[in-house]
């Protein structure tokens, strides 16, 4: 019997398994570093010793500490994105699919505490010193602006329906942003995190018009 020529061999997809493994290992592990010391202070180096490889192995998988960087900031973000386009386009009051937006971050960013931890410091006053420039942040900054022009666009809607409160879509939408962000910094800083209902209810308080 001929094998497809597309389809990888037994042998091909061991060696293929063994690479995921270890580049999720990789990210694994530098998720935690970066996290944990920032950008500056964690290095190809410390992140080789953490996965018990030599520096030299880490480059089969990335092409250096900037890259690398961009696949643990990159690799949850998709997930978190897809998810937010489909609450947006759920068919539900603007009102309900706003609070909606609010639950998916809060669980996701719970769900994956250090990832939040790296991309909520884009947003954190003073961090930007301590990560990296260039197409990183470029790559940040277009991904905050599509989740920014999202919200505003579900803002935009509740206020045309009487639903969400008035003021300019996209100033309510960025504060809305800010909100969900710091919900995420005082999970970690406070001595118990706010139950997510209870900041549901805080920012129904602060976005949804209540019937008169």
């Amino acid at each position: 019997m001929t094998q497809d020529a597309d389809t990888p061999s037994p042998r091909e997809e061991r060696r293929q398994q063994r690479v995921d493994l270890f580049r999720t290992q990789v990210l694994d592990a530098a998720e935690e570093m970066f996290a944990e010391l920032g950008y500056h202070g964690t290095n190809l180096k410390a992140v080789a010793a953490r996965c018990e490889v030599s520096v030299g192995s880490l480059y089969s998988v990335v092409d250096g500490k900037e890259a690398l960087f961009a696949a643990v900031t990159a690799r949850f973000g998709t997930g978190l994105t897809r998810r937010m386009a489909e609450i947006a386009r759920e068919d539900a009051p603007a009102d309900v699919r706003l609070l909606r937006l609010a639950e998916w971050q809060v669980r996701y960013f719970r769900e994956h505490p250090r990832w939040a931890r790296i991309t909520t410091m884009f947003v954190s006053p003073g961090a930007r010193a301590d990560l990296p420039g260039g197409e990183v942040a470029r790559n940040y900054d277009e991904g905050y602006r599509w989740a920014m022009e999202l919200q505003a666009g579900v803002i935009a809607e509740g206020q045309q329906a009487g639903l969400l409160r008035a003021g300019a879509p996209e100033a309510l939408a960025r504060m809305f942003s800010a909100m969900v962000s710091a919900s995420h910094v005082i999970d970690e800083q406070a001595t118990a995190a706010l139950p997510l209902e209870e900041f549901l209810d805080l920012l129904r308080a602060t976005f949804v018009v209540r019937p008169a």
